[in-house]
């Protein structure tokens, strides 16, 4: 059998995802005593309330705000992986860690003294590596936000990129081992009718998941907290439906007014998975703007890295980055319901600091839970499945090395399995293609740092990881598909839409017209050129099944000026369900063995020769250079 098929059939054997819930993690025991009194459900509105003595009137408050936000999963530092030493200073060039983070948490507790702290979290601490696995049972993410004495986190989309049920079973997992973190939403809507969303709704019963939370500190400050999810996020939350969400403005308004008028605050905390810009651009520009009398707006989702914080109004915004790279550190004086001054620090996430060993040793107990699980396809998360001499990067908005390589991964590995019926192209979206692949001290790669490229969602199967589908587009929809990626970082100012392309080739002009900006497309091997009006030829593409059931964001994304319909082989029959066109893994095995983006990855790479004769697939070098695949003039 050839070498990429014998390793599609050994991937597929893999699937029992799951494990018994009998060893339940436990959470740090070292981690300080919280700042504020213990949490006890608000009879009739669904906050949590701490009750403390009020402070005296007109005094001036301080208070610091530690927060992170996209977390995503990361819990060991980056990248890769087999670098970091988080027993260890000075010896690694890694950052993150969620050994570290807790250390400078623990450390940032005992500077404050008596000060008053809050460290909460603006939602995605889910979904971005193999500790994903063990969401449903063992629920690592949570027992670690526990174990690190986090005081309130909200939802991110990608929290429900498993569904809304599976992300009940989630939360269920880190009840069951120990969570007790207040996860605040404040426009999520429930259906009334399906049931599907039922297990979810019950946390909000139970007071799990809470509309707002009223913290009163120590020293008397009565602290109001809400959690928004915004446009952009609640669109890619998709996969969570029955489960919609307000729309953010209206929601946050009458949060912000019950919060002031109701329950009296002194100060108003939103934590919003909406996004900022570095030029203070984005949902959380536009939230601060629109519904004034919000004074912390802890941001996510966009994943920018904001040195200092931007102020909207009288809001300050602020978020971390991703991944755990930096904790953010906002101090504040608050004086007559306003905030009389601020500083504020990014606190890098490094090998200056030692971890905490224990909550390490917590991490290492998941990891070798993670290794039952893919024992039986003869992988383990520090398996070295390739090497490389360069850093394979992923820039935002442009052709890119990793993209090139994922979407040669896709074509080889099908057209490997389907010899008489090749795809003539593959194409990915930027949104989920999550990290890069580093070379680091020794170039070499664990399978944990592949599955980090491309982590993300779930396959009919319920298994980790989002099935590849082969579909067929016209030179029209291949047009839009273009047109919408030049639209990327212009109008629609997310890397979510821009594309790359395997065995395709798109020119366009990045000051042009919006939907007039492209103007050539090729397709195969060799290139030909599409004509993008016709509606009769079709070509036989590759993409995953997330990016395929979201084609219908192309409308509205564009205002409605694009348009993009899969089809059916015969170039004329609108594929209304992707998920009946996977690829199977093993086409000479009854049934369909979803074969996933990570799998065509791990496959693809490893079927590359060793070119150093130490037994180990080398990365080519011509992945080392742009290939023209994507010109912008």
């Amino acid at each position: 059998m050839h070498r990429l098929a014998a390793s599609a059939l050994a991937l597929a054997l893999l699937w029992a995802v799951g494990c018994s819930d009998d060893d339940k993690p436990t959470p740090d025991s070292a981690v300080p005593d919280s700042t504020v009194d213990s949490q006890t459900p608000d009879a009739g509105d669904g906050a949590v309330s701490d009750i403390a003595p009020d402070g005296p009137a007109g005094a001036t408050h301080k208070l610091i705000i530690l927060h992170t936000n996209d977390i995503h999963a990361q819990l060991e530092g980056l990248a890769p992986n087999a670098d970091y030493t988080p027993a260890t200073t000075g010896d690694d060039a890694t950052l993150g860690g969620i050994a570290r983070l807790a250390a400078k948490i623990k450390s940032e507790r005992s500077a404050a003294g008596s000060t008053p702290l809050l460290l909460l979290d603006s939602g995605d601490f889910t979904m971005g590596s193999l500790f994903g696995w063990l969401d449903t049972t063992k629920a690592p993410e949570m027992s670690l936000l526990q174990a690190m004495g986090y005081d309130a986190v909200t939802l991110g989309n990608h929290e429900f990129e498993w569904t809304s049920k599976a992300l009940a079973a989630f939360i269920g997992a880190g009840v069951t081992n120990g969570f007790k973190v207040p996860i605040v939403q404040s426009n999520m809507v429930f259906d009334a009718t399906d049931p599907a969303d039922d297990a979810l709704e019950a946390f909000t019963k139970d007071g799990t998941i809470v509309k707002k939370l009223i913290k009163t500190l120590p020293d008397g400050l009565k602290v109001g907290l809400f959690g928004i999810m915004g446009k952009d996020a609640a669109e890619l939350a998709a996969p969570g439906k029955p489960v919609t969400f307000e729309e953010m403005i209206t929601a946050s308004k009458k949060m912000i007014k019950e919060l002031r008028d109701q329950d009296k605050v002194d100060l108003v905390i939103c934590l919003s998975h909406s996004g900022i810009e570095t030029t203070a651009s984005g949902e959380d520009g536009e939230l601060a703007a629109k519904a004034p009398g919000i004074d912390v707006i802890i941001s996510g989702h966009s994943h920018t890295k904001l040195d200092q914080p931007i102020k909207v109004g009288d809001t300050l915004i602020v978020q971390t980055g991703k991944y755990g790279r930096y904790l953010g550190k906002l101090e504040l004086e608050v004086s007559g319901g306003k905030i009389a001054k601020s500083t504020y620090a990014l606190l890098p996430i490094d090998d200056s600091i030692q971890g905490d060993s224990a909550i390490q040793q917590q991490i290492d107990g998941y990891k070798q839970e993670i290794d039952a699980l893919l024992q039986p396809a003869g992988l383990a998360y520090d398996k070295v499945v390739a090497e490389t001499s360069f850093d394979v990067t992923f820039p935002y908005f442009q052709e890119t090395l990793l993209g090139n390589l994922i979407t040669d991964a896709y074509l080889k590995v099908y057209n490997t399995l389907n010899p008489t019926a090749p795809a003539d192209a593959a194409i990915e979206a930027g949104g989920v293609i999550r990290d890069e692949i580093m070379k680091g001290k020794t170039g070499e790669l664990w399978l944990a740092d592949v599955y980090r490229a491309l982590p993300l969602s779930v396959g009919p199967d319920q298994k980790p990881g989002t099935p590849l589908v082969a579909l067929y587009l016209n030179g029209k929809d291949l047009k839009a598909a273009a047109e919408l990626m030049a639209l990327a970082q212009g109008m629609l100012s997310s890397q979510v839409y821009f594309l790359q392309f395997g065995g395709m080739q798109v020119e366009y002009a990045k000051a042009g017209f919006p939907t007039m900006a492209v103007s050539s497309i090729k397709i195969g091997d060799p290139l030909q050129a599409v004509d993008p009006t016709d509606t009769t030829k079709c070509y036989k593409i590759l993409t995953n099944l997330y990016l395929a059931q979201m084609m219908s964001l192309a409308s509205s994304a564009s205002g409605g000026m694009l348009k993009i319909e899969a089809k059916e082989s015969d170039c004329q029959t609108v594929v209304t369900d992707p998920a009946t066109h996977l690829v199977d893994a093993d086409p000479t095995t009854a049934g369909v063995q979803e074969l996933k983006a990570w799998q065509a990855l791990v496959q693809y790479i490893s079927s590359f020769p060793d070119t150093n004769s130490n037994s180990i697939p080398d990365i080519p070098s011509a992945y080392s250079q742009l290939q023209d695949r994507i010109i912008a003039k």
